[in-house]
This record gives structure tokens, sequence and C-alpha cells, in this order.
């Protein structure tokens, strides 16, 4: 897990997040955190798609709102954040306490 990184909380849904996201990848930052509360999921991923670094070299953590549900909600909020970003994988998850 890399030592430092890009939070991605206030970041606005637009394509400037994009560009935050693609332009800290190309400066070295390899740590992303976002989350679905922040709104910001599919800018996310774009701006990794954009930087042309391959996934395995990002390390991505995103968030659980705690007012999802039971297991089957969990998974599919999961499974949301998985399409949002556009990746196979997350390689952290945390529960966003409020």
């Amino acid at each position: 897990m890399p030592s430092f990184g890009l939070g991605l909380y206030q970041a606005d849904a637009n394509e400037r997040t994009v560009k935050v996201v693609k332009t800290a990848i190309d400066l070295g930052y390899r740590l992303l955190d976002t989350a679905q509360l922040y709104g910001n999921e599919i800018q996310t991923g774009q701006g990794i798609r954009a930087s042309q670094i391959p996934r395995e070299h990002i390390f991505i953590t995103t968030k659980l709102y705690t007012t999802t549900g039971g297991r089957r909600q969990v998974l599919q909020s999961f499974q949301q954040s998985l399409n949002n970003l556009m990746v196979n994988y997350i390689d952290l998850y945390l529960i966003h306490a409020q």
C-alpha cells in the first residue's frame, strides 16, 4: 500500500476530476481514495483509464456507506463500485461511518 495518495472527498463529478486523477497518476500518485458517497467513482475510473498506467500499479480504496442494508445490499454496493470505477477489483473496501 502506497504511503501517500490522492483523496477525492469533495471532488466534483465532472471532467475536472477526471483530469485531476489522471494528472495525479501521471505525477506518480499510486493510491486513490474515493467513496460512493462522494459521487465521483465514475470520474475516478475515467481518470485511471486515461492515465494509461496498468491497473495493478494503482491502489484503489473506496467505501461502503453505512446506510447500506444487509449482505445482499453490501454485495450490490461493492459491485456498483467496481462498475463505477471500471475495474475488476478494489484493493481496500472500507465502511464509511458517519
